[in-house]
């Protein structure tokens, strides 16, 4: 699988229970793709390997959530809501989130009216 990583515009962490998961978003599909810090991911990998894929020790897709649930809040986006979540690759997740009408937004500031 071929990643589009074009239009993700930066990379940014989020405090969880003591981790710091890396965030990328995807502004324009409205997506948030969480993954645990690199040094996480590759112990966890290499158990995981070591072990014939027997055990996973990495972080399930209910911590991830969390993490992307966080970022939204921290970004003023409390009122955006998550609408579905998988597994891109190990340990990589990808969340997509629906915010209010963007017109709502604009009309109160004024940005996008004709006159």
């Amino acid at each position: 699988m071929v990643e589009d990583v074009t239009s993700i515009t930066d990379v940014r962490h989020v405090e969880l229970d003591g981790q710091a998961y890396r965030i990328m978003e995807n502004s324009e599909k409205h997506t948030i793709t969480t993954t645990p810090p690199l040094g996480t991911a590759f112990k966890g990998g290499l158990i995981n390997g070591l072990a014939l894929g027997m055990a996973n020790v990495l972080t399930g897709k209910a911590q991830h959530y969390k993490a992307a649930r966080k970022y939204l809040d921290e970004t003023d986006r409390a009122e955006c809501s998550i609408k579905s979540g998988f597994l891109v690759v190990e340990p990589r997740y990808r969340f997509l989130y629906v915010c209010p009408q963007e017109e709502e937004k604009s009309g109160a500031t004024g940005i996008g009216r004709q006159s």
